[in-house]
């Protein structure tokens, strides 16, 4: 019998986690950009999950979604962004929402809308980042002698110069490749850079060079050899930068913050269940173990909601009831329970198929000769049925 209870005990848990799995849909819900409420000012569902939508002008690339609890509390719920694919000329957004809201709760949103930069915004976006790479570097090294000398570390300096860029582009978004820092590629040109002496080849013209002394020739040439190097530690720099402007980019457009929008309340449930149970009479070391049964009702409440809790959580209750009718033992004594007349008992229950409860705990019996009080185990199977339901709604 035991085996026969923990295998169905075993096989509905299962049951209900891949069945919780094949159900779970979303709710429909739209945005209105304008008036920053979702399905015409209705209630958001709660304990599901949402499909976000809404409107768009075209040219909108991307938008983001993020969910507070609280928005002082600064780290989001949940996030979560739409893409427009390539070709995609649809006014509207879709975002999946994969974050239940809980029942009578207040939430805030924000979506950050962003839209595609055009060509000259690019251009002019991409100059200014050439402009910081120029100054930055050409404060890093000087010339002295036929030597280069760094002004400070190649690490640091490649730090603070991938630092400068990033708050640059941080207002925006690259469809596919998000700058996060130039390549170690520049890090080892940059070490490389002070290597070697500046060479005194003349690489002007004889005609540039024909009215100074040979001393001035060389400080000349040595400083146009360094202007040539720097000019190419900066290509290095400037790859990686137009490696993220083939890609589309994206400028931030707007952001609406909808705060303290309500969900839905659902229904909490106390259940009822009526069953038949076994009693162990006697002490579990005597030779001969004596049982009764009888049928019983409770009340269950559930230890998880099935929307957040794992299947077995949810399948599992907290069941305090009563025997409709008083134990006897092999002595002839009535075993009743204390003050209310009837035994009376608390247990763990768990629901093994859609209105059937496996329960066991322990049950409060008083012999009605000794007036000896004594716990003794239960086990027992019973029908459950939804008493009441909308009681006990959280109210912010």
């Amino acid at each position: 019998m035991l085996r026969i209870i923990l295998w169905i005990t075993t096989f509905s848990g299962l049951f209900f986690a891949l069945n919780s799995k094949l159900i779970a849909q979303y709710e429909t819900v739209t945005f209105d950009i304008e008036k920053q409420h979702f399905n015409s000012g209705q209630k958001l569902p709660s304990e599901t999950y949402m499909m976000i939508s809404g409107g768009i002008p075209s040219d909108y690339g991307q938008v983001e979604l993020l969910v507070y609890r609280n928005r002082k509390r600064r780290k989001p719920l949940y996030s979560n962004s739409w893409q427009r694919f390539s070709g995609d000329t649809k006014g509207m957004f879709e975002i999946p929402c994969n974050y239940k809201l809980r029942s009578h709760r207040y939430y805030d949103f924000v979506f950050r809308y962003h839209r595609r930069m055009n060509e000259t915004e690019k251009e002019e976006l991409k100059e200014e980042i050439f402009k910081i790479i120029d100054t930055h570097l050409e404060q890093t090294f000087r010339p002295k002698n036929n030597r280069i000398k760094f002004l400070q570390s190649a690490r640091r300096s490649y730090k603070k110069l991938n630092k400068q860029v990033i708050e640059v582009l941080e207002p925006y978004h690259a469809d596919n490749n998000q700058f996060e820092g130039f390549s170690p590629l520049l890090l080892q040109s940059m070490r490389n850079f002070k290597k070697g002496k500046l060479t005194d080849k003349n690489i002007s013209t004889a005609d540039s060079l024909s009215n100074l002394k040979k001393g001035e020739q060389k400080t000349v040439t040595r400083k146009q050899n360094y202007q040539e190097r720097l000019e190419g530690l900066k290509e290095v720099a400037y790859k990686d930068i137009e490696r993220l402007f083939k890609t589309p980019l994206l400028v931030k457009a707007e952001t609406r913050d909808v705060s303290r929008y309500p969900t839905q309340s659902t229904m909490n449930v106390v259940a009822i269940n009526a069953g038949y149970g076994a009693v162990m009479l006697s002490e579990a070391s005597a030779e001969t173990v004596e049982y009764d049964a009888a049928p019983y009702v409770g009340l269950s409440v559930p230890l998880g909601n099935r929307s957040f809790s794992g299947a077995f959580w949810s399948n599992s209750s907290l069941s305090l009831g009563a025997f409709v009718s008083n134990f006897e033992n092999s002595s002839g004594e009535i075993l009743t329970g204390p003050v209310v007349g009837r035994p009376y008992y608390l247990g763990f229950g768990y629901r093994a198929f859609q209105f059937v409860r496996l329960n066991a705990g322990g049950i409060a019996l008083e012999n009605t000769t000794t007036k000896q009080m004594q716990i003794r185990p239960f086990a027992g199977i019973s029908v459950e049925i939804n008493l009441w339901m909308g009681i006990g709604n959280r109210k912010n």
